[in-house]
């Protein structure tokens, strides 16, 4: 499925052999230093809550602009492959999307670099800000805010997430090697 040039590799797709599809996983996985990664839940915060789903993970790569998302039925899919993994994973709001992976059965290898644009925000940007929504950081940086177009459409609400994550990690990360955010702005 193409979005605006972006390949979707939605899983499952009942057209595709598993076979296929394993190949293309080992090829996004194999030339992805750095992935973006994002959970959706059935809006419950504690996976621990006994009415709690971890419902899709979705996964972009920046180098092969590509996403993966995957539904409760594939995670077997994604579990040797994010155990072997020993890139960049990106999330905003890592701590709370590692969370419910790691409650779902997800482990990760110990080389793995996690990377945080809420943290770096608030570390590099506002120590004092209150809101972590992702739609908040995305307007500080001017960045596109489409979400609100997608009403109920989870793999379109999860992707936005995923692209958008992308784009405010680079500008974080861009301003900071460019000295126009330090950690002494913040008081440190």
């Amino acid at each position: 499925k193409t979005i605006e040039g972006l390949f979707l590799i939605t899983m499952p797709d009942n057209m595709i052999p598993e076979s296929a599809i394993t190949t293309v996983l080992d090829w996004f996985f194999g030339m992805s230093p750095q992935l973006i990664l994002d959970v959706e839940t059935n809006d419950k915060l504690n996976p621990r809550d006994p009415e709690a789903n971890l419902v899709m993970v979705g996964l972009y790569s920046p180098k092969l602009n590509r996403i993966a998302q995957f539904s409760r039925e594939t995670f077997y899919l994604l579990f040797d492959r994010l155990k072997k993994y020993k890139g960049s994973i990106i999330g905003h709001n890592l701590q709370f999307d590692i969370k419910w992976m790691l409650f779902a059965g997800f482990e990760f290898d110990s080389a793995v670099k996690f990377e945080d644009t809420l943290l770096a925000y608030k570390i590099f940007v506002d120590k004092n800000r209150d809101s972590n929504r992702l739609e908040s950081f995305a307007r500080d940086f001017n960045l596109p805010e489409y979400k609100r177009l997608f009403g109920t459409d989870l793999k379109l609400y999860n992707g936005w997430d995923l692209i958008t994550t992308s784009m405010l990690w680079d500008t974080i990360k861009g301003k900071y090697e460019r000295g126009i955010m330090r950690a002494e702005s913040v008081g440190f």
